[in-house]
Formats: C-alpha cells, sequence, structure tokens
C-alpha cells in the first residue's frame, strides 16, 4: 500500500470539511478566558468524525481520545486567542473569515485554530484508514497559552492525569520541525513617587519622570545580549502603568511591565539580579509578575509566566521518526528551525521532559498580525504529517 498517496486522497475528501470547520471556530470569539462556545464547537466535531472520547477537563480543555494503546501521543493546539488591536488595521471583520485565492483571513487563522481543524481530522484519518497501532492519541485544544504559556498542560499532566509519551505541538512552523523555543519571564518593576497637584508638581515626586532612565537602561541592555543556538536572549518594555489621584496630579505609582527572553543557561534568579543591579533600578522593587486567574469554568489558580528554554536533542527518538513521517509524506528532507515565540513546550519538555516537537501550519511571522492568515494547502499537508506520525512514534 502506498501510505502516502492514501492518506492525502483521503485528506481531500474532508478538505471542505476542515475549512467549514475552520471557518466556525474563527466566527466564534475566543479571546483568555473566553474559551468556552470555542471548546465546545470542537468538542461537537470531535464527536462528529468519531473520537473513542471527548470531554472538557475541569479547567476548559477540550481532549479527544483515539485508540487504546500503550504509546501516549498528545497533539495539541491551543483555542484561545488573542485580540483584535486596532480595528483599522484589518481589511476585514477578524471575526468573519474571508477566503481569497485558497487563503483564510482573520484571527485564529493561524493562532491556532487552523492547526486545530487539521489535527481533529487526522484522528479520522486515523480511524478511517485504520492506521491503528499500540498506541493512544490525546488531540487537545489546550486554553489561556496567550496569557500563560503552560499552565494548562500542568493542570493536563497533573489533575487530568494524561502523561504522554510525546507531544507534538502544531504552533505554525511553515510545515517544518521546530525543536524549542527561547524562554520568558514576566517582570515588574514598581517606582513609587508622591502625588501632589500638578500646578504645586514642585512639592512632588514623579513617578513617570523617575521611571524614564529605567526604560532608557532597558533598552541599552538589550543590545548587550548574545545569542545562542535558541535565538537572542532580549528585553523590551511592553507596559507602563501609572496611577494618580485624578488627570490634575502628578503620578505617585509606575509599574513597568518587562518581557524577557531566556536562552539555555539562564535562570530567573540571576535576570532579578542583573536588573536589580541597573543604577536606575537598585533603589526600587523588582518582581516577578504573579496573578489570580479564573478560567470559563470556575477554576482558580495563581500563575506567573516564567518559562523555561528548551531544545531536544538532534539524536533523539521523537526527531528522527517526525522526520520519518516527513520523508514519507512529503518526498524531501525538511528544516529543522526553532521558534521565535514561546510555547507550551516549555511545560511539556522544559518541565515535565517529555520528548516534545513542533508542527504547523502557517508561517510564525503573521501571528497576532492583522494579516493573520494560514493556506487550506498548508492545512491539508498539516493533517497529513498529523496522520502517520502517531503510527511512527509507536515504532522503533
Amino acid at each position: 500500500m502506498d501510505i502516502k498517496n492514501v492518506i492525502i486522497k483521503k485528506i481531500e475528501e474532508y478538505r471542505g470539511s476542515i475549512t467549514n470547520f475552520l471557518i466556525d471556530m474563527i466566527n466564534i470569539h475566543s479571546v483568555t478566558y473566553n474559551e468556552k462556545e470555542v471548546a465546545l464547537r470542537v468538542k461537537k466535531e470531535m464527536d462528529k468524525v468519531g473520537f473513542d472520547e471527548t470531554f472538557i477537563d475541569g479547567m476548559g480543555n477540550i481532549i479527544g481520545r483515539v485508540g487504546n494503546g500503550s504509546k501516549v501521543i498528545a497533539i495539541e493546539a491551543h483555542i484561545d486567542t488573542v485580540d483584535v488591536g486596532d480595528d483599522d488595521l484589518w481589511n476585514q471583520n477578524p471575526f468573519s473569515p474571508e477566503i481569497k485565492d485558497d487563503v483564510i483571513y482573520g484571527r485564529g487563522t493561524l493562532e491556532q485554530k487552523g492547526a486545530m481543524a487539521s489535527i481533529v481530522y487526522s484522528a479520522k484519518v486515523i480511524k478511517d484508514l485504520q492506521l491503528t497501532g499500540d498506541y493512544t492519541v490525546y488531540v487537545i485544544g489546550s486554553i489561556m497559552k496567550e496569557e500563560y504559556d503552560g499552565e494548562a498542560w500542568k493542570y493536563i499532566i497533573e489533575k487530568d492525569n494524561i502523561k504522554p509519551d510525546f507531544v507534538v505541538i502544531t504552533e505554525p512552523t511553515n510545515l517544518n520541525i521546530h525543536i524549542g523555543s527561547r524562554g520568558r519571564a514576566e517582570i515588574e518593576v514598581i517606582i513609587n513617587g508622591l502625588s501632589t497637584d500638578s500646578g504645586d508638581c514642585i512639592r512632588g515626586i514623579n513617578a513617570i519622570y523617575k521611571a524614564l532612565p529605567v526604560v532608557k537602561d532597558l533598552e541599552k541592555l538589550n543590545q548587550l545580549y548574545k545569542s545562542d543556538i535558541l535565538g537572542k536572549a532580549s528585553i523590551s518594555v511592553n507596559k507602563i502603568s501609572c496611577k494618580s489621584p485624578s488627570k490634575s496630579c502628578i503620578s505617585d505609582k509606575c509599574i513597568i511591565n518587562i518581557d524577557r527572553r531566556m536562552v539555555l543557561g539562564e535562570h530567573i534568579d540571576d535576570i532579578i539580579k542583573e536588573l536589580s543591579c541597573l543604577k536606575s533600578i537598585k533603589n526600587y522593587n523588582v518582581k516577578i509578575n504573579t496573578s489570580n486567574k479564573t478560567t470559563y469554568t470556575g477554576y482558580s489558580y495563581s500563575a506567573n509566566n516564567i518559562l523555561r528554554p528548551w531544545i531536544i536533542d538532534k539524536d533523539s527518538f521523537i526527531l528522527k521518526k517526525t522526520i520519518e513521517a516527513y520523508k514519507t509524506m512529503y518526498d524531501t528532507e525538511p528544516q529543522i528551525k526553532k521558534w521565535i515565540l514561546t510555547t507550551n513546550g516549555s511545560i511539556t519538555y522544559g518541565m515535565f521532559k517529555i520528548p516534545t516537537i513542533g508542527f504547523g501550519p502557517g508561517k510564525e511571522i503573521l501571528a497576532y498580525s492583522p494579516r493573520e492568515q494560514v493556506s487550506i494547502e498548508d492545512l491539508i499537508k498539516a493533517c497529513a504529517l498529523y496522520s502517520i506520525l502517531p503510527l511512527k512514534l509507536s515504532t522503533k
């Protein structure tokens, strides 16, 4: 049996279904903490195509199972999205997708509902073609990734007791194989001042003015970082929040939100120390940004965005088998790369040491932009690899 052509032929039968499923998901506004409706829509599709089991867990992740073998393989996409940003930058309603020249445009096409459509239908391919082996596949639609990478996976592993042997992350890779990503830390610098009426500002201490040297020093610090195999370490000021009694008073508090991207060998304690030693910061409070959050199911948790950098070994079994699957389906050698963005792999591999690989439709560079898009052909090709990869991973 020519497995490649059999799989491709079968997936072509589902082209319209994959497209329509994605369009339905994009029509649902599912910004982080508002994923309920899209989770229900994914569950409906999983039930329709014949998953052996589907459920929404206590946190709100949608999980479907196919098979009951000893090797457990999880293929995941997050179902939350970032918000729209400036509406005027979009050429269409972000939640009313358009198709032009076989490309679907809209918020969530790339991040990450397109991949969700592909992996749901890969399970149907597995069942229809009986591509069975000694494996269990969990198709997972994780929540709140855009706010807190990996928190969903902590719940899946620790509360749902799903502990995969392998994890496939379907964040956009332009159909290349990705083997790691930088880590990330969200840090706050808290600057206190003394408020007075603006007409008598000389008596007060303006927290905004005190923040300006901090911002300049952080900009300079970013230029000093070196690169490693994962890319360049970086630091950026992403948000500045100020408080004052009224618009006619100077600010008495300023919070600078910092995004620090970490490479291999860096640790959060060293980063806090590095910032605290800067001349403009050393007298201020530097701390990890921690928040108490509640998911759409009512599950409450405390989280911080401390994500470990991670990369799998180039001799790892999961990489070898993914390359094997890639060559089977595409008749060419894959490019092996790393993500620019952060991924749930910081938890699945960085924390739990579960062999993790990345392969997804679409171009990472378009993520979060007002031209967010994914080609239908990418969805079909991704679905093909997801269909055969579990069989490859379950054999020596």
